[in-house]
């Protein structure tokens, strides 16, 4: 597989896994339970095609061993068998100080552990759109008999589909962790943010979809506007998650 093959299918897989570029590959790495960045692992290319370096960063935080760094020519699937380990490892050593918000130093008093979170795996669907494009991503949300119960339409612009995905993520985990949205006080999260991490919490079918392309002469917020008359998902109804039509 190639380098972007595995990078795409990382960022695809829900992880939470965000990316920074190196010179020779992407370094991936998430927030912990106390909001800081934590590296998950490394991957970069070697001098042979389809051969990569991998550097396992929580294992070697862990056991300061040279082994955590190997040759890998796999595929994304094992890969991310990986990434899982990490995030494991990221997860026991979290020790997080109670009370305090570590984005912006302020006193909180319902932060919960992160072994407690449920995991926030949505469906992603992917199919016949090209997500290092312009493109309109959906969220839908089901009820247990599959009534669609939200709906929410939204923009990216090139390669930044999966960044959105893992802002949402983002998003919800600090719900989840009792965050607040910024160090802002008059600044919420959003009607979207809310209803993903309560249907996370009761359970509910979540469904993320890179829906279309825009085209080469067409706007994409006039897009995005068209669509979310389309889909009916800007009003009061509670399953009307855009704020704005």
């Amino acid at each position: 597989m190639s380098l972007t093959e595995l990078h795409t299918g990382l960022l695809l897989a829900g992880r939470g896994l965000h990316a920074d570029r190196i010179a020779d590959g992407h370094s991936y790495w998430v927030f912990n339970a106390e909001g800081s960045k934590k590296r998950v692992i490394r991957l970069s290319c070697t001098s042979r095609a389809g051969v990569f370096e991998v550097k396992r960063a929580a294992t070697f935080r862990a056991t300061k061993n040279k082994s955590a760094t190997h040759r890998f020519s796999g595929s994304v699937a094992e890969l991310l068998s990986i990434v899982d380990l990490e995030l494991a490892l990221i997860a026991a050593e979290a020790g997080h100080r109670p009370g305090e918000d570590a984005r912006s130093g302020t006193e909180k008093t319902a932060v919960r552990p992160l072994g407690t979170l449920r995991t926030f795996d949505p469906e992603v669907v992917a199919d016949g759109v090209d997500i290092s494009r312009e493109l309109i991503y959906r969220w839908q949300i089901f009820d247990d008999s599959n009534a669609l119960v939200g709906v929410y339409i939204g923009l990216a612009r090139a390669s930044q589909g999966p960044v959105r995905f893992n802002r949402y993520r983002n998003r919800v985990r600090g719900i989840q962790l009792g965050l607040p949205y910024s160090a802002n006080p008059n600044r919420d999260y959003r009607k979207v943010h809310y209803a993903l991490a309560n249907a996370l919490e009761v359970g509910a079918r979540i469904v993320f979809t890179y829906l279309c392309n825009c085209g080469p002469d067409e706007s994409l917020a006039a897009l995005e506007s068209r669509l979310i008359a389309e889909h009916d998902s800007y009003g009061p109804a509670a399953h009307q998650l855009n704020e704005k039509p």
